[in-house]
């Protein structure tokens, strides 16, 4: 009966759905972001053997075929384009540099089915700050001293906080050795 193959097409649906998303899941390679929420299952018309309305022998079957779809995309593929988004935001400001990109703890939200495949909001959170470069550090620091230095330092936009120290604590000024400097730059929050 057609309330037989709709039975039979309920337990299709219900064994192994999980299973297989994890199996999905874990066809990916590494390094790629999986949309967990882009999970899909669609079944083919069912083929019954015997027929609907048809007299049954002792055994019945029914045929189908089950397709399931999960998306990801690579994490370089992410990376890149959360790269170019984020210079596009700051072309205005002349030389910053993006320091990360966001890639690592994105986020895909609100995924939803389109009539194109599928739609879903990326939240990534980036880091960018001026482009400061070491050299420029040690060449703007050589024979100053500690409050010049950040002065100096400070003035730029993006940076908070400049500390100096020199060793052995008797010296008061950077010397002129490039080789006896040492330039460490910290992100916030880190």
């Amino acid at each position: 009966s057609s309330d037989d193959v709709q039975k039979a097409k309920q337990q299709v649906a219900a064994n192994a759905k999980e299973d297989m998303k994890d199996t999905l899941k874990d066809a990916f390679p590494d390094g790629a972001v999986v949309l967990s929420e882009s999970f899909d299952v669609s079944y083919a018309e069912g083929k019954s053997s015997p027929a609907i309305g048809e007299e049954a022998d002792g055994s019945a079957t029914l045929s189908t075929t089950v397709t399931y779809k999960l998306l990801g995309v690579a994490k370089t593929d992410l990376s890149a384009f959360l790269q170019g988004y984020v210079k596009d935001e700051t072309k205005d400001n002349n030389n910053q540099r993006i320091y990360k990109d966001g890639s690592d703890e994105a986020l895909f939200q609100e995924t939803a089915k389109t009539k194109d495949g599928v739609s879903t909001t990326l939240v990534a959170t980036a880091q960018v700050g001026p482009e400061i470069k070491d050299q420029d550090v040690k060449n703007q620091s050589k024979g100053k001293r500690y409050g010049e230095i950040q002065q100096s330092l400070e003035s730029i936009q993006g940076v908070d906080a400049v500390d100096v120290t020199f060793f052995p604590f008797w010296i008061s000024t950077v010397p002129d050795n490039d080789e006896r400097i040492t330039v460490d730059f910290k992100i916030k929050n880190e």
